[in-house]
This record gives structure tokens, C-alpha cells and sequence, in this order.
């Protein structure tokens, strides 16, 4: 996708599920995280309206591998939404976070979010896809927080 002065560009821009009239889409910007607001803008006025936006980021905040969403609000610290949040003028769209956890004896949080994870890690990471896979799909079909929310955390 490019914008008229300066070009980025989406190197995921696939469909990956259809129902009925409804596409998903999963967009990964190709600009730095702090700007990744100007290639969501820019593919929301090209094709959607933004109350069909979902946003899947990490969350140093949520324990490692825990997943959870957020319907609204502020950026929680993480430059990529304010960037989506500043350049949409809305918080209003799904967010699903993916817990890294806090970074254990006394490494910078910038290491820490660009480190590789462990072989252990990334395996756990591997096994969430599917889940969250299928939590994009009930968002994206149904708009139903509370759905989602059953999902995550079904009961016994």
C-alpha cells in the first residue's frame, strides 16, 4: 500500500477467510512499529471501515503466552497502537495482546521486545496460533466481545 508522499508497504495483505460477504484480512506494516498507524490509515480508507479493525500486538504487561482482548482505550504504553490510535483519531477497535511479560535481570525493555524467543518460547508462540486464529474469526464475524471472551475462557 503506499500513500502519495512517502511509500510503505504491507508485505501481508492476504485473505485468509471468507464468510459470506465478510473477508479478514491480516495486514503486517512494513514501517517501523512506532508508525505503523500511517499503513493501517492508509489501508482502512482504501477498504474498511475502522469499526472492523482488529489489532494483534504483543503486551509487556500480560504474562508470557496469555491472551487477551480489549475492545477500546488507550495505548497502554505501546507505541504502535498510539501510533494506530493518533493516526485513526479513534481507540475505538479490538485489540488482541499477546503477553511477552516484563523482562527478567535488568534488561532493557527495547532488547527485550526485539530479542529473539527461546526455542521453548517460540514453540508455546506456535501452539497460540491456531487459538487466535479462531478468535480473529468470531471478532470478525460476529463484533461480539462477549463471544470472544467465552472463547478465551471457556467454562468447565
Amino acid at each position: 500500500i503506499s500513500c502519495k508522499k512517502k511509500i510503505y508497504f504491507l508485505t501481508e495483505h492476504k485473505f485468509i477467510y471468507q464468510h459470506f460477504k465478510k473477508k479478514i484480512y491480516f495486514l503486517l506494516p512494513q514501517t517501523y512499529m512506532n508508525l505503523s498507524g500511517i499503513a493501517v490509515k492508509e489501508f482502512l480508507d482504501k477498504h474498511v471501515y475502522i469499526e472492523k479493525l482488529i489489532v494483534i500486538h504483543d503486551d509487556l504487561d500480560i504474562p508470557f503466552s496469555r491472551v487477551k482482548i480489549k475492545q477500546k482505550g488507550g495505548d497502554g504504553g505501546h507505541r504502535g497502537i498510539k501510533s494506530i490510535i493518533n493516526s485513526l483519531n479513534r481507540d475505538d477497535f479490538f485489540r488482541i495482546k499477546i503477553g511477552i511479560g516484563r523482562p527478567e535481570n535488568r534488561v532493557e525493555v527495547k532488547d527485550f521486545v526485539l530479542s529473539n524467543f527461546t526455542d521453548q518460547e517460540q514453540e508455546i508462540i506456535n501452539n497460540l496460533k491456531i487459538k487466535i486464529s479462531n478468535l480473529v474469526i468470531i471478532l470478525a464475524l460476529t463484533f461480539n466481545i462477549n463471544l470472544a471472551y467465552n472463547f478465551l475462557n471457556p467454562s468447565n
